[in-house]
């Protein structure tokens, strides 16, 4: 009898939702910015997973995330993330987004998960994921596809440097109900990088080196890959070049493969002009090394087209407030250029709010890539509460480069 008990609460935990775990062949996903048109170009998707009639893409970028999916007309996508790859149900770094068809339009809705209380996990409303968001649906017959760009809501739960983290990927019927939240979840670690080989022959490593990853268009990528290893490997060419839109901006090349050298080494340098009109974004270095008997290794690499400023608003979140009041923030400047850049910095705030002091203010970046840091202070309704964008304007010599920010605010009680 007891054996019978348990093989009914196998059973029972096998079918639960999302207790299988979702099959991921490649672990190490790169930095990759699509097109959000809701259209899958060759070389603009990572793949995650696939089945026989859903296939998914995941990629990343500092502080964004991009989700894509083909799937059935009746079906809704649910990716499940957990920041710290901890385990689903641990701690309150835990997200859902459910992306749905509504009257023929892609919709996204996100709620987060608290594992931390002692009366056990529960769900918590999170808008501002939507409100940051940026989606795009196209369809054929009895299937939908949509590209899906998550900007991190002013919360630091998106990774901001290469790190691991736990996700999975279903389907659901359309009118499925929300699941409950102490419901665990099989997840799957993965690992956000810039960088990563397959097929390299046994005896091989591979390593590159790249001082600057952002390039502004115009001026030129470099970068070295240094190669451990030895002539026996009979390693006999290597083809570079970089994939999707950057291939029409960036110079392809094909060389003889170099000998090792005493202490085994050997370098091979990729130098190309980036050239103007690539849209920003992070894009990937293909180099495919070919030994004598055509077996190939693949090496990836990312690189970021960047427009000439980045602007960077440290992660601050605030408590509500019953009364108006003006606090002081700052915003970093972030020179992508080899040249010095004069410009000047317009703050748009959110709707309701006013800029007391820091908007259309001059400013100097005199030496490359470097750093400015500009204060500013905002008068914040009373009561506010939730996620607001802030707009970043610079006017460098008549090129208007702009960006969106978020501010997170809760109510404490």
């Amino acid at each position: 009898m007891l054996s019978l008990v348990c093989a009914a609460i196998l059973q029972t935990a096998t079918q639960a939702p999302f207790s299988r775990p979702v099959a991921v062949p490649e672990l190490n996903r790169l930095a990759m910015t699509p097109k959000i048109d809701g259209k899958i170009d060759p070389d603009e998707w990572d793949p995650l997973t696939s089945s026989d009639n859903v296939k998914t893409f995941l990629e990343w970028e500092p502080g964004m995330l991009y989700l894509a999916a083909k799937l059935p007309l009746n079906q809704d996508l649910v990716f499940s993330l957990d920041r710290e790859a901890d385990g689903w149900l641990i701690g309150n770094d835990n997200l859902e987004i459910r992306v749905s068809l509504k009257d023929g339009k892609p919709v996204i809705t996100a709620r987060g998960l608290n594992g931390t209380g002692t009366e056990g996990p529960h769900w918590f409303e999170t808008p501002g994921w939507a409100k940051a968001a940026t989606i795009s649906a196209s369809f054929e017959t009895g299937a939908w596809t949509f590209e899906l760009a998550l900007q991190d809501p002013g919360v630091s739960l998106l990774p901001g440097n290469p790190s691991a983290m736990g996700v999975r990927i279903d389907t659901l019927p359309t009118d499925n109900p929300p699941t409950e939240a102490f419901l665990p979840r099989a997840m799957t670690k993965i690992f956000n990088v810039f960088d990563r080989a397959a097929g390299l022959p046994e005896g091989l490593t591979w390593k590159p080196e790249i001082k600057f990853r952002s390039i502004v268009p115009g001026d030129t990528f470099r970068m070295r890959n240094t190669f451990q290893g030895n002539n026996d490997l009979k390693i006999r060419r290597i083809e570079m070049r970089t994939e999707g839109d950057a291939r029409d901006f960036t110079t392809s090349q094909g060389n003889p493969f170099p000998e090792f050298d005493r202490k085994n080494r050997a370098y091979v340098d990729y130098v190309t002009k980036m050239e103007k009109g690539l849209r920003n974004g992070w894009f990937v270095q293909r180099s495919t090394a070919t030994t004598a008997d055509g077996i190939s290794a693949i090496m990836q690499s990312c690189f970021r087209s960047a427009p000439l400023l980045d602007f960077d608003m440290p992660r601050e979140i605030i408590n509500t407030k019953p009364e108006k009041r003006v606090l002081r923030f700052s915003i970093l400047l972030r020179s992508n250029s080899i040249n010095r850049l004069d410009g000047v910095l317009v703050i748009v705030p959110p709707n309701g709010w006013r800029v007391m002091r820091g908007s259309d203010r001059s400013f100097i970046i005199p030496t490359p890539r470097a750093v400015s840091r500009k204060t500013f202070e905002l008068e914040i309704p009373a009561k506010a509460t939730g996620v607001f964008p802030i707009t970043f304007r610079a006017d460098i010599g008549g090129k208007m480069l702009e960006g969106t920010e978020w501010l997170n605010i809760v109510d404490a009680g």
